[in-house]
This record gives structure tokens, C-alpha cells and sequence, in this order.
């Protein structure tokens, strides 16, 4: 029915994002759901990843990377890459406009080797065809349809387009329905489209599709009882209460569930952690002998070979030499012996006394991820190593006093740091949909998040049950309960840091105007926000992320990477020590050869970085929408951005630690004015403005 074809890829690295686990992925004509944890291949020693200060953050054993599909000639790798379902299973027929629902039986996957069976698949899977006899053209190929269910609790589903197509018809909907997706009169408008049942001529429009929910037949409504859908087990709900690659529910959920375009931002807000690798765990040297027994841990016979052990086997039985011997090789560490996995395996049976060759130390800024990488980079420079993973040097300013901008700037900038060399691993810690929850911290699990409600031209629907009651949006962990491990990436990249003076922002702070300003934003954040453990806006965090998008916009010109391969990491508010953190790290990472060009580390040398920053700052003293941005006191998205537009200072979201938004121009360069109330870089303004005698 389908020729044979080639087998289509993802980058490892989009598999965490913005196709990791719960995802929609449109790929080459088809649409696709990234399935589950529980649903992954067994596990291979080189997909292991591990960072000790995340994993103690996130209460993880160990990390693991997207399991790669092999290649057609490979026949050693036995992975079946990520496992993905199609959805949604309603496609219809660009030719006959026919709808197909594909059956669990008829399930047709990405790729072959992702499915979960025992049995290898040696080519990839064909398309869904169209099975209609009288379709002018057989064999065409199948279209997903575009809108999919999606509620609150976090369910993706299929509309229920049989209840759909009948919802205006007198009656329960016919028993043998066929039917088809037309298109009538002209105009691409979605009131132009209807869903048809062949059978008894059922029809409705798509008109209101964006508005209302899954049926007009819904409890909620007063002139209809009927509720349109119903799973195998006879629960009748709005909500099935599953995700597509689950093929029984899971759980009951009485949501009304809302219809969105397959493509939406709103489908998946992904959860992510990241977490830069620092010395003393960074360095090549260094043997941290938590992690080495974790590394053994994780190996996939281990567990059986703590069995053995139990069981009363000893080190001399050749069987438990070759167990030994294999997790040896696949670990390929020389710290890692026979007699140290043994040890490792006889301590957790209970058969041996723990030694310190197994004892945890204690890694310096593991209380907190961005505080332990502050004090890495204004700390000492470790000794240098080729296969360090963490590897900086500190930029001697005092060519800077030879300029005015220069001096000016010193006053204001504390430390520069050049960042040759970083290691990064980010982790997937689940999801939510239709809006952003962030996963709930160990102190505050019994605190209820405060929806945020999306601004659309519409006023959005509540989250309500059908019983009326609002439903508090909710955040799906990944991987079902107690497993050990979570999805993960290890990038490598290079990347400039810098430092504000603390003294300088403390005065900066002290003006009245800046604190009312701020106090405004956090005011609005609050309300909006549905995330109860977020930190409070500061005046602090608002002029570094402000200035950090200054920074990546000109650097993008100099550095040889493009703006989207940048990103930031802002560091605000108290080190472990109490000390105040004011910090900006730029950086670029990535799986493959572009994290590794030396471009912009290159940019932080004393003159270069120098040349950067007073680009960006002049650069923000304009910009195209002015004098409408920097007199804004509230746009974006919820009003929560100022004086920032895409006409100044934002970034693609995937560079933004907070998705373009707590920015303010003012902030760095002053108001419309420009006279009362002033910037950060007030000073560095006059005296540049005092030499090229322009303003």
C-alpha cells in the first residue's frame, strides 16, 4: 500500500525540547505523540547521564538520554529510539474527505523500533492510506485532523467528532455513522468547514470550534443531558482521563475538556531543569565516590547481581566474573574495577561493611544549583585539564580606564569571565497543558497553584467540572511513581559571565522610582501567576534579565552563532554564604559541533566585551516603537513586561529563562524623559554622550 521509505530523525536535543515526553510532533506530513517513560527501551550504559547536584535536587538516581534508533545497516544497536504514538487517530482523506479512525490494531508508529514488542521491525512503518474502494485515488495518504481535546488535568485526547457532527441533530448519535470532512461555499474561514455524518446527514460547522467545547451535548448546558463521551469501561465524562499512548484510563477526571489546534502552544508547557556542571565534579580528576557508585548502580544487571550476592554467591563463580567483568566494559571508567562493583553490590546485600570507597562527599554550592555556579565562576580557577568539563578564565579589565566608557563601565561591572568549556544537563520533570504550572517544590506540596488565565481575544473559558466547580490546573509529573531516573540531555558549550558591582546596584536601588516601578510588576505577577513557590519580582532580577538581552542581541552580531543559539542564565538574589548574587552567564550549548566554535568566549577578552557592552547600552537608549515602548508601563503577555518589545530587547523564547517577559528598558537607560528618573548606566550615558557630543 506505501512504498518503502526512509526512516525520518529527530536531534537528540529536541527531544527534551519542544518534543519531550507529552509533546505533539508534526513531522514529515504525520502528527505524533512522544509517549512516556514507562514506554522507553531498556536502558544502554551510554545513554546514562549524571550531574550529582541535579540528581539531589530532583531525588533521581541518574539521568537518561533518548535511547537513537539504529541505522538500517546496524544491527548491534537493539534501541527502538523514543517511542511516539500517532495521534490524533481521526484523519480524514484530502481526495474523498473521508474520516478514518485508526484502531489500537491499526496503530502505525514513526519508526518501528519504538513500539515496545520484542520483535525487531526491519523498515519503517508505512502511512495510513485511505481505505475507501470508491476513492478517486487509492492509496492517498491519510491527514491528521487539527484540532485535539485537551483539559486541565492535563489529558490529551481526540475530539469526539462523532458527537461533534451530531450535536445539532434531534437524538443519540447513529450507530453506523461514516463520516467526512467538507468543505462548503469559499473562503478559508473555519465556518466553511463541516463535519458530516454520511449515514443520516448529520452536520455542523467548525465555526465555533475555538469556543466551545467538545459538544454542545454537555451537561453544562441546559438544553442537553447528553455527555459525548464514553471510554471501554462505560465511564461517561468530558475527559477520558488518559494520554494518547495509554490504552486504558487512568485515572477518572470529571473536566471539561477544551478544543485546541493540534499545533498550539498551549497543547504542552514543558517543565525543565538545568543545571551547569562545576568543579570539584567537573574536573577529570576529581573521584567523587557517590557518583562512581551511582554510575554502577544504574548499570542494568546490577540489580541481578546484588541477587546473586544475596543468594550466597561468591566473587570465584565464573558466571559472577563474566556479570563483573560486563559492567567493567560498558562503563569504561579505569576508576570503576571488579573489586570496587563487587564491594559496590556486597555493601546494598548486606554482606559487607560500607568503606570509603563508597562514602559521599560533600560538593561545595550543592544547597543550590545557581548559587554553587555563581560562587564556580568568581571562585579559583581550577587546574587546568584537557577533558576538564568546566574551564574558565578571568578577563583582566584594566585596559578598560584607557576610555571614558571604559571607566565608566568599571565602576559598574564587577567581574568577566571567559567560559571556554561547560558541560549542562537539562532534565524533563514533566508537564502541563493549556497553561504553564511549574512542578510543585518538597515544601510546598499541599499549596494550591493560582491559575493563570492566557490573554486571547476572547474571554477563555474557566477550568470548571461538569459539575461547576473550577478545576486548578495541574502539573503531570514524568514517569510513573517510583521510577529512578528522568529524561535528560548533556550539552557541551562556551559562554561569557559577568558580574555587576554590588555596591553600584544597591545605589541604584535606592531611587523611589525604581522600587514603585517594580513593585507594579510584581504586583501584576502575583495576580497572574500560578505558581505559588515563585520568587517575588526584584528591581535586582528585572535590570539583570533586561541587560542579559541586551547583551545576546549584540553579541549575535559579533560572536558567529545566532540568536537563537544563545541563551541566559540570570543570577539574583544570595549566594549559600549569604552573599548577593548579581550575575549574567551567556551562553551557547548543543549536542553537536556548534557548542564548541570558541566564538563567544572569544568575545569576552577585556577590549571585545568592552566594545559589547557599550553597543547594547547605546543600542537600548532607542528603539523603533519609541517613544510608545519606553512609555509603556504594561505589555506582553498578562502586562508583564515594560518598556520591552520586539522592537528592543526580546529574544526568542527558547534563549529567555522566563519567555520574554520581566523586562524593562527603563530600567538600564532611563524613562521617556530621561532627565528625573535614570538608568543603571546613567553615568556611562553622559560621558559617552559627552564625547561623540550627541544624544
Amino acid at each position: 500500500m506505501a512504498s518503502k521509505r526512509q526512516w525520518p530523525t529527530l536531534r537528540r536535543v529536541q527531544t527534551l525540547s519542544p518534543f519531550g515526553m507529552g509533546a505533539v510532533v508534526d513531522i514529515s506530513g504525520e502528527s505524533f505523540a512522544v509517549a512516556g517513560q514507562e514506554l522507553w527501551s531498556k536502558q544502554e550504559p551510554h545513554d546514562i547521564v549524571h550531574l550529582k547536584r541535579l540528581e539531589e535536587k530532583l531525588g533521581r538516581a541518574y539521568f537518561r538520554t533518548a535511547p537513537a534508533a539504529p541505522g538500517l545497516k546496524d544491527t548491534s544497536n537493539k534501541s527502538r529510539g523514543l517511542p511516539v504514538v500517532r495521534f490524533p487517530r481521526w484523519q480524514f482523506c484530502p481526495d474523498c474527505r473521508g474520516m478514518v479512525h485508526l484502531d489500537q490494531s491499526d496503530e502505525h508508529r514513526l519508526w518501528p523500533r519504538f513500539t515496545t514488542g520484542t520483535e525487531p521491525i526491519d523498515e519503517p512503518a508505512s502511512k495510513p492510506v485511505c481505505p475507501e474502494s470508491a476513492c478517486r485515488c487509492k492509496g492517498t495518504v491519510l491527514v491528521p485532523m487539527r484540532f485535539v481535546a485537551v483539559c486541565a488535568n492535563g489529558h490529551l485526547d481526540d475530539v469526539d467528532w462523532v458527537g461533534w457532527a451530531h450535536s445539532e441533530h434531534p437524538g443519540p448519535p447513529c450507530s453506523n455513522y461514516r463520516l467526512s470532512f467538507e468543505q462548503s461555499g469559499v473562503g478559508g474561514s473555519l465556518k466553511a468547514l463541516h463535519i458530516t455524518c454520511r449515514t443520516c446527514g448529520a452536520r455542523h460547522s467548525l465555526g465555533d470550534i475555538s469556543h466551545r467545547r467538545p459538544s454542545r451535548r454537555d451537561p453544562m448546558d441546559p438544553e442537553n443531558g447528553w455527555r459525548p463521551f464514553k471510554d471501554g469501561s462505560g465511564q461517561s465524562g468530558g475527559c477520558r482521563g488518559r494520554q494518547p499512548w495509554e490504552q486504558r484510563t487512568r485515572e477518572r477526571c470529571t473536566a471539561v475538556p477544551l478544543i485546541v489546534a493540534r499545533g498550539g502552544s498551549n497543547v504542552t508547557f514543558l517543565a525543565l531543569e538545568s543545571a551547569i556542571d562545576i568543579p570539584p565534579a567537573s574536573n577529570y580528576v576529581f573521584e567523587d565516590p557517590l557518583s562512581i557508585a551511582r554510575r554502577i548502580q544504574s548499570h542494568a544487571i546490577y540489580v541481578t547481581l546484588v541477587q546473586l550476592i544475596q543468594d550466597g554467591a561468591d566473587q570465584s563463580i565464573p558466571f559472577v566474573q563474566r556479570q563483573l567483568q560486563l559492567i567493567v566494559q560498558t562503563l569504561r571508567d579505569p576508576i570503576i574495577t571488579r573489586d570496587l562493583v563487587w564491594q559496590t553490590a556486597s555493601e546494598e546485600a548486606g554482606t559487607a561493611t560500607p568503606t570509603a570507597a563508597v562514602t559521599a562527599v560533600t560538593v561545595p554550592g550543592g544547597e543550590d544549583i545557581l548559587a554553587g555556579e555563581f560562587s564556580a565562576f568568581l571562585g579559583d580557577v581550577p587546574k587546568y585539564h584537557p577533558e576538564n568539563k568546566f574551564q574558565i578564565e578571568p578577563v583582566d579589565r584594566a585596559q578598560w580606564r584607557d576610555t571614558a566608557a571604559g571607566r565608566e563601565l568599571g565602576t559598574l561591572i564587577s567581574h568577566v569571565v571567559k567560559v571556554t568549556v561547560l558541560r549542562e544537563v537539562r532534565v524533563q520533570r514533566g508537564y502541563s497543558r493549556l497553561v504553564s504550572v511549574s512542578p510543585p517544590s518538597a515544601d510546598a506540596a499541599e499549596r494550591v497553584p493560582r491559575p493563570r488565565r492566557a490573554r486571547t481575544a476572547q474571554p477563555p473559558y474557566p477550568f470548571i467540572n461538569y459539575d461547576g466547580s473550577e478545576v486548578v490546573p495541574k502539573f503531570v509529573p514524568a514517569g510513573p511513581d517510583g521510577l529512578g531516573w528522568l529524561p535528560a540531555i548533556e550539552v557541551f558549550g562556551e559562554g561569557v559571565f559577568f558580574a555587576l558591582d554590588e555596591n553600584a546596584v544597591a545605589t541604584w536601588r535606592a531611587d523611589e522610582w525604581i522600587s514603585t516601578r517594580i513593585a507594579n510588576l510584581a504586583e501584576r505577577q502575583e495576580r497572574v501567576s500560578n505558581e505559588p513557590d515563585e520568587a517575588k519580582v526584584t528591581p535586582d532580577f528585572v535590570l539583570l534579565h533586561t541587560l542579559a538581552h541586551q547583551v545576546c542581541l549584540q553579541l549575535a552580531f559579533t560572536c558567529g552563532y545566532s540568536l537563537a543559539s544563545l541563551r541566559e542564565r540570570i543570577y539574583s538574589g544570595s549566594a549559600a554564604d549569604g552573599t548577593p548574587m548579581h550575575g549574567i552567564l551567556i551562553y551557547t550549548s548543543a549536542s553537536d559541533t556548534e557548542g564548541s566554535l570558541g566564538g563567544l568566549a572569544r568575545q569576552g577578552d577585556a577590549s571585545r566585551f568592552l566594545d559589547t557592552l557599550v553597543g547594547a547600552i547605546t543600542e537600548a537608549r532607542w528603539c523603533s516603537c519609541d517613544p510608545l515602548c519606553i512609555g509603556s508601563t504594561a505589555q506582553g503577555r498578562d502586562g508583564l513586561n515594560m518598556a520591552a518589545c520586539h522592537g528592543c530587547v526580546l529574544l526568542p523564547e527558547t534563549s529567555c529563562v522566563k519567555f520574554n517577559l520581566l523586562l524593562d528598558r527603563a530600567l538600564l537607560v532611563g524613562d521617556l524623559e530621561g532627565q528625573n528618573h535614570q538608568g543603571f548606566f546613567k553615568d556611562f550615558i553622559d560621558a559617552i554622550t559627552h564625547v561623540d557630543g550627541t544624544q
